[in-house]
């Protein structure tokens, strides 16, 4: 594990809050914060996505995992826009329980996405294009031009590992970051009392 912690700590750390609501699931004050950058589209993502599927079935409490995209917001009528769209409408209208096994679906091997979408036409999709469009801002400013992206509390996972490896790394992680933040408390009350 420390050999993980070497290589983390040398990835950059990037600022993950945006302004807009997003897809997130978990715990809302997990001291994991993972955020998934993904595509609709992209093959790669598919295998990102059931690796978030089962840290959240192991680790819901302890982890919080954002679900953010990188897709062309100026391409509205493209299969990727209208996807992420419907899924940010599916979380916010219907439910987060529904939009997680959505998900599941449109990242499954051999999906229809075009009757996948017509399931879901009922929805007011124009409603989250601003979300999308903060997103791919993000991404741009960051230079995430790539998907999946998976940023662990600021900083990218390290290239070294599989992705499926941070299932197992999830309770040294917490542990640190738990530690990390009790560190961070103290020196600000000591700051306070100087």
């Amino acid at each position: 594990m420390i050999c993980f912690f070497t290589v983390y700590n040398q990835n950059k750390y990037l600022s993950t809050d945006i302004n807009v609501s997003e897809i997130t699931f978990g715990n809302i004050d997990a001291p994991v914060n993972i955020v998934l950058v993904t595509n609709p589209m992209c093959h790669y993502c598919k295998a990102a996505h059931a690796d978030i599927e089962n840290i959240l079935n192991k680790y819901n409490n302890d982890v919080r995992v954002t679900i953010r995209f990188n897709v062309m917001t100026d391409e509205k009528t493209k299969l990727p826009y209208r996807i992420a769209s419907a899924l940010l409408a599916i979380y916010y209208d219907i439910s987060p329980e529904s939009c997680k096994e959505s998900l599941s679906q449109i990242y499954k091997e051999g999906i229809d996405r075009e009757k996948w979408l017509e399931k879901w036409s009922h929805l007011d999709i124009a409603k989250f294009d601003e979300v999308l469009e903060y997103e791919q801002k993000w991404c741009h400013q960051n230079a995430i031009n790539f998907t999946p992206a998976l940023l662990i509390n600021g900083k990218q996972f390290p290239k070294e590992y599989d992705r499926s490896d941070l299932l197992f790394f999830i309770d040294k992680l917490s542990e640190k970051f738990i530690e990390e933040s009790n560190v961070n408390k103290g020196q600000k009350l000591v700051k306070q009392y100087i």
